[in-house]
C-alpha cells in the first residue's frame, strides 16, 4: 500500500485481484480484499476467472484487468494464480500497464520473466546472509548437498510449516509421551 500511495499519491489507490477459478481462489481474494482495504486500498475487483489449467490466451484475463476501474486500469493489481501471473505480466506491459503489480512468486529464475513486478513474500531473499537463511541452507544441504542454494517458494513454506510442526510437538512431548495427542498438538 504504501508503495502503490507513493507512487500514485492517492490516498486510496485502486487494486484488482487475479487469481484462479477455484474456492481456494475466491476465497484467497476474498481474504486478501479485506486485508488490503484496512490497509487503505479500493479494491476494484476481484477477477477470480481464470481456469485452473488449460489457458492458452491470456489476452481476455488482461483486458479485464485493464478496464477494472470503471474501463480504466486500476493503481496495483495482486495476483494469486502462481506461474500464470507471469504469463498475465508479460502481457499487461505491452498494453501499456503502468501500475504496480505484485504476485507471490519468487525464486532466481523467476526474477528475469517478473522484472518490473514485485512479490509479496514473508521472507528475506534466499540469497541474503542471514542466521535464518542461513541455518535453513544448512538444513536442506544436510539432507541433500548443493539443495541450499536452490531454494524456492515451495521449498521455504514446506521448511518453515515443518519446523513449526516440530516445535509444536516438543511443546506437547514436555510434559510426556503420553500427552500427545491429535486435540493437545491442535491447542499448542
Amino acid at each position: 500500500y504504501e508503495y502503490v500511495s507513493e507512487k500514485t499519491g492517492k490516498k486510496h489507490p485502486t487494486l484488482v485481484l487475479f487469481g484462479n477459478d477455484t474456492a481456494t481462489g475466491k476465497n484467497g481474494s476474498k481474504w486478501f480484499a479485506i486485508a488490503a482495504q484496512g490497509a487503505g486500498f479500493k479494491v476494484v475487483a476481484e477477477q477470480n476467472k481464470l481456469p485452473a489449467e488449460g489457458v492458452s490466451d491470456y489476452s481476455p484475463y488482461v483486458n479485464d484487468i485493464m478496464t477494472a476501474d470503471d474501463g480504466e486500469q486500476p493503481d496495483a493489481t495482486f495476483c494469486s494464480a502462481n506461474l500464470p501471473c507471469m504469463n498475465i505480466w508479460q502481457l499487461l506491459q505491452p498494453n501499456g500497464y503502468e501500475g504496480a503489480f505484485g504476485s507471490g512468486l519468487y525464486t532466481d529464475i523467476l526474477v528475469a520473466p517478473l522484472k518490473g513486478s514485485a512479490t509479496q513474500f514473508t521472507a528475506h531473499n534466499f540469497n541474503d546472509d542471514t542466521p535464518g537463511m542461513n541455518k535453513m541452507k544448512a538444513a536442506f544441504d544436510a539432507y541433500k548437498p548443493g539443495s541450499g542454494s536452490k531454494l524456492e517458494v515451495g521449498s521455504f513454506y514446506g521448511y518453515i510449516s515443518t519446523d513449526f510442526f516440530i516445535q509444536v510437538l516438543k511443546k506437547v512431548a514436555a510434559k510426556g509421551a503420553n500427552n500427545i495427542t491429535p486435540e493437545n498438538v491442535q491447542k499448542v
